[in-house]
């Protein structure tokens, strides 16, 4: 049954999160029970940032740091300057994930530049995947602030994005989708008017 959850969680949360339209690696952040899950899926471009300028070792998430590195810890890194895009993606402190696999990916944060990490070896055309689960931990207990983060790099054929998508627990959805459906519906109903005075 959780595993059904989950993958309805991250399938809805691609489909519905709002993405940037070029996005080559998303990495989705939700609230799962008492457990907050990050899942990375997608390819990267690093040949416009040069050669990769030191390793991080381990992943983890350091919200107020502008630092989420997703899947297994136990694999090395090689991080990549300099992205554009936001320093920070909430307030919170450094924590490591209770596990993770796959590959890790993800971004830091270096003497105050956002850097691009990605799994150590892996070919160009490489599709990354990688997860990593904060058991018993909430979005806000690891002071991670709900919303769309987008990182760019590069050029024309060269650019390439990565975007983190904080997903509000299941029961702000429900807010969210009455929202939305409220706002469908007083559009539509202004479009029937406007049409009808015509």
């Amino acid at each position: 049954m959780r595993k059904v959850l989950r993958l309805t969680l991250a399938l809805g949360c691609i489909l519905l999160s709002p993405q940037k339209g070029d996005a080559a690696l998303i990495i989705n952040v939700n609230q799962v029970g008492d457990d907050v899950i990050a899942e990375a899926l997608g390819t990267v471009d690093v040949s416009a940032l040069g050669s990769a300028d030191f390793a991080i070792f381990g992943g983890g998430l350091e919200a107020g740091k502008g630092f989420l590195v997703t899947g297994n810890p136990t694999h090395s890194t090689m991080g990549y300057n300099v992205l554009t895009g936001p320093a920070t993606f909430g307030a919170g402190a450094s924590i490591k994930a209770t596990s993770g696999s796959g590959d890790m990916i993800g971004v830091s944060n270096r003497f105050g530049r956002s850097v691009l990490v990605v799994h150590h070896g892996r070919p160009a055309d490489h599709l990354y995947s990688g997860s990593s689960v904060w058991e018993n931990h909430t979005l806000a207990s690891l002071g991670l602030q709900t919303g769309s983060y987008v990182w760019t790099w590069g050029e024309g054929a060269n650019a390439d994005s990565l975007t983190i998508n904080v997903i509000p627990e299941p029961a702000s959805w429900v807010l969210l989708a009455g929202g939305a459906a409220a706002t469908i519906l007083y559009r539509r109903r202004l479009q029937i008017i406007v049409k009808n005075k015509d």
